[in-house]
């Protein structure tokens, strides 16, 4: 049948024929090109977000440890730093406690841990724990627990609402002078917590804003020996700025 067909019919057949295949062709290329255009630009925008959210996050980390180094490096943390260690050590002398008091003191210690801490921690855990698992050796560590932790009348999460605790002691003298400060400075920059450690005298965490039971214990050698606190204060040139940390 294409054999009898007029060389006119012929030759427009074969210009369509032609055309179609020029114009596929065409369209072929330009969505081949095309979609490696788009596809590059894509990957380009990709590496711009990740490479303005890497400087967005190196000058977030910048402005805390500038933010961290000049607050070490204030006198009146370096004072507080001071008295807050000293008071630490010789609370249990200042206040003269008895056998009979330092037993009612680890009584409410342990009330407090096994009906409130517990509690909030084992549903995170995989095994069972117990009160002696962290419980600290150490009688100032659980007189300050006691007095600005378990006898604290603010609840869990509200303890940094005290400034002083009514017990008469040169660190509790130094807390309702200087807590406030810090406790603004947390609340202004929004920090998890702020603490001072003790850098020569057993790495006692000898203040903290918010009071989580690693409070007043040693980074050291206590309960809290083992944990990322611990280990980021061991590094030297944390230990240098007092280990303020967020």
């Amino acid at each position: 049948m294409f054999n009898n067909w007029k060389i006119g019919t012929k030759i427009l057949i074969a210009f369509i024929v032609v055309a179609i295949v020029a114009v596929g062709l065409v369209g072929f290329f330009a969505f081949t090109t095309g979609s490696s255009t788009l596809e590059e630009e894509s990957f380009n925008k990709l590496t711009a977000v990740r490479e303005m959210k890497a400087s967005q996050i190196e000058d977030y980390f910048q402005t805390i440890e500038n933010q961290i180094i000049t607050l070490s490096e204030d006198r009146m943390i370096i004072e507080a730093m001071k008295a807050f260690d000293d008071g630490l050590h010789v609370i249990e002398e200042e206040l003269e406690i008895s056998d009979l008091e330092m037993e009612s003191i680890d009584n409410t210690n342990k009330d407090y841990y096994q009906n409130q801490f517990l509690p909030r921690l084992i549903p995170n855990l995989l095994e069972d724990v117990s009160v002696e698992d962290y419980w600290p050796e150490d009688k100032n560590s659980r007189i300050l627990q006691y007095l600005y932790i378990s006898s604290n009348p603010n609840q869990t999460g509200e303890k940094h609402h005290l400034n002083k605790a009514e017990d008469g002691s040169s660190y509790s003298q130094a807390h309702s002078l200087n807590h406030p400060i810090i406790r603004n400075f947390l609340e202004k920059f929004g920090y998890y917590d702020i603490f001072l450690v003790d850098v020569g005298t057993g790495g006692h965490i000898a203040y903290s804003v918010f009071k989580e039971v690693d409070y007043a214990t040693s980074l050291l050698n206590g309960p809290y020996s083992g944990t990322n606190l611990a280990e980021a204060y061991r590094v030297p040139g944390m230990r240098k700025i007092e280990n303020l940390s967020r």
